[in-house]
């Protein structure tokens, strides 16, 4: 890799990384005022960016592995993590479970955007939604362990606790 090609590297996986916090911290904000179903979809979207980072960042995949013609960017993004890129990783076995919850926040997106039968904002998916957040914080504290990077903001962490 050239120089000129490992500069444009490093400013694409710090775009993808200001993307995922910017997502977080949207979350977080969306969280506090009540906005439920915009929390949930800025949560998976954090971890989305991040296993894409994670991926560009082993050398192994480019962006334009993720534009594949025909086939889900997010499932390809999620499937390549888990199947290849994990399997390579010193971290411990049990992460592995931990970023599987990056499908159950895929689901839970798809239903705070598209859903007219669910609502995250109703009293009644409260606890659907607190599933949502632990969900999240356990597959973003995985990354974060795994590959050294800091995400989550721990103050809010231990406030919530």
């Amino acid at each position: 890799m050239s120089i000129a090609d490992s500069s444009k590297t490093s400013k694409h996986l710090h775009t993808l990384y200001k993307k995922s916090k910017e997502n977080y911290e949207c979350a977080i904000k969306a969280q506090n005022v009540d906005c439920f179903n915009v929390a949930v979809s800025r949560l998976y979207y954090s971890a989305l960016l991040m296993l894409k980072r994670c991926l560009i960042a082993s050398g192994d995949y480019t962006e334009q592995d993720f534009l594949k013609p025909g086939a889900g960017s997010h499932v390809f993004i999620i499937d390549s993590y888990i199947q290849n890129l994990f399997p390579k990783l010193e971290g411990s076995y049990h992460y592995i479970m931990d970023i599987c919850y990056i499908r159950t926040l895929k689901d839970h997106r798809r239903d705070a955007d598209y859903s007219p039968e669910i609502d995250y904002n109703a009293s009644r998916t409260r606890k659907k939604f607190e599933e949502c957040i632990k969900s999240a914080t356990k597959c973003l504290r995985a990354i974060e362990l795994i590959h050294d990077i800091k995400i989550l903001n721990r103050e809010e962490e231990d406030e919530k606790r």
